[in-house]
């Protein structure tokens, strides 16, 4: 009857209990769920970083066309302009008296995650020194 014992015993120790891959499976998810959530993360932050990148092209892109306009130019007034395709605004307010202007170029856009986020510039044009 020894040798019995030693057989079921032996086979019991060859292979896994039902608790043991429970254990295990529950742990593989886990670690899985975290995978995922580091991978999701990392495509928001990377979204968002992207964005800003493009927009504040935009911007600049933006106050270098108005380094090439005519300091007295009627697109030069001060006043709040809209960017093309609704992406910004942009502000121009005059700084002491007639002989500077501030422009201020605020870039907007919408993450996939349905949060507003904005970027924003601003340059001094001085009559003596602009064209």
């Amino acid at each position: 009857m020894t040798t019995r014992y030693k057989r079921s015993d032996q086979k019991r120790a060859a292979g896994f209990t039902m608790i043991e891959v429970v254990v295990a499976s529950a742990i593989m998810s886990l670690v899985f769920i975290a995978m995922l959530g580091a991978v999701s993360t990392s495509r928001n932050v990377q979204s968002l970083t992207e964005n800003r990148l493009a927009s504040l092209h935009l911007a600049r892109e933006t106050l270098e066309r108005y380094s090439t306009i005519s300091y007295d130019s009627s697109e030069f007034a001060v006043g709040t302009n809209q960017l093309p395709n609704n992406r910004g605004s942009c502000v121009i307010k005059a700084v002491s008296g007639q002989t500077t202007k501030d422009v201020t170029v605020t870039i907007n856009w919408v993450e996939p995650t349905k949060k507003t986020y904005s970027v924003s510039l601003t340059s001094s044009f001085s009559r003596s020194l602009h064209r």
